[in-house]
């Protein structure tokens, strides 16, 4: 039987100095649901007596942060506010599908951008959504396309290198770079 999985693909262009750290994904063992189920798991088994440092392992473990990706001060701050939220049962992130622990949130957040990603949403829908493009290459991007199509068409457009992260129902990851 075939498993589950989902392609997500990054077209990576470097724009305005910024610089992508795509290797600090392979450090993330899961996804926002189950680190948030993880999350929330450890915190009823503990209850209050759960300590920023149990916390601090799980997310060492799950997402590389404090071991493989290094934080700053500040970055540091915001995962120990989010844990305190936590604790008081003050915070979650609404998605399409589901109420995402806010630290687990804050968390994938800090190593997305650690790695020179941006999201813009939590959540994916089926619904048809525009694709615009201008230069050259911009006649590929016409009519409907699947959105596994959409890589190969910037890949031909920029013959730049494109990122696939192929992720399996059981949060296995797998980075391919084309040349």
């Amino acid at each position: 039987m075939k498993r589950l999985s989902f392609l997500l693909l990054f077209s990576i262009i470097a724009l305005n100095g910024h610089s992508y750290h795509l290797e600090r994904l392979s450090n993330q063992q899961c996804s926002s649901d189950v680190l948030s189920d993880r999350l929330t798991a450890l915190h009823k088994q503990h209850g209050d007596h759960l300590t920023w440092k149990q916390v601090k392992t799980l997310l060492s473990e799950t997402t590389g942060l404090y071991t493989a990706v290094q934080l700053k001060p500040e970055e540091d701050v915001q995962l120990q506010t989010a844990f305190q939220n936590m604790m008081r049962q003050q915070a979650s992130v609404k998605t399409l599908y589901k109420d995402i622990n806010a630290l687990a949130a804050k968390a994938l957040a800090l190593l997305n951008h650690k790695a020179g990603l941006a999201w813009t949403t939590h959540g994916h829908t089926a619904a048809a959504v525009p694709i615009f493009a201008i230069g050259v290459g911009a006649e590929r991007f016409t009519g409907w396309h699947d959105n596994s199509e959409i890589a190969p068409l910037i890949y031909q457009a920029t013959v730049r290198k494109v990122y696939f992260l192929r992720f399996t129902c059981r949060c296995e990851k797998k980075v391919v770079i084309l040349s």
